[in-house]
């Protein structure tokens, strides 16, 4: 029998199955995104009631199975309540969590992203800065801890960095 995982982890999705069971998205620092059966958390007596929902960060024990984690307890760190209170708030976590999702990231690149999100929905929740700013620094620094960093020194092709008045605005 595989042994089991404790680790932290944030849902980034949750997708009903039967009444009362959930199959969750976790992105893990060392795991990266998995996916986790979640079986009786929909009940509210549940002990894992709580820890499931959408953008909360829980600690998890975890039993690896055929195609995904199977989860025996869970216990909510950090719930960003504050997301409800913001339409805008509430729309821009749900984009971060599909992006996290879409960029399934592992290893080194998966502990990175994860502590971006975190911050992120903090500010969210919090609301301590403009959501569009939140939105600008998230994409910019996920892309880049992705290895998708763009070249913002200079001309990619030909490396030059100090051109005409034309040459610099031609993106426009």
């Amino acid at each position: 029998m595989a042994a089991k995982i404790t680790t932290k982890g944030l849902v980034l999705k949750e997708v009903k199955l039967r009444e009362s069971d959930r199959i969750l998205t976790l992105l893990t620092p060392q795991h990266g995104v998995v996916s986790v059966s979640a079986r009786g958390s929909l009940r509210p007596t549940s002990k894992l009631f709580s820890a499931c929902g959408q953008f909360t960060y829980s600690e998890w024990t975890l039993h690896p199975g055929k195609s995904m984690y199977s989860v025996d307890e869970a216990t909510p760190v950090e719930v960003f309540f504050g997301l409800r209170q913001s339409i805008e708030a509430l729309t821009l976590a749900a984009y971060i969590t599909e992006l996290l999702q879409i960029f399934s990231p592992t290893g080194e690149e998966a502990e990175k992203l994860l502590r971006l999100a975190l911050n992120s929905l903090h500010i969210l929740s919090e609301n301590k800065m403009d959501p569009a700013l939140v939105k600008a620094v998230f994409e910019f620094r996920a892309l880049s801890e992705s290895g998708f960093m763009p070249n913002l020194l200079a001309c990619d092709d030909c490396g030059r960095y100090e051109g005409g008045p034309r040459e610099r605005y031609a993106i426009w």
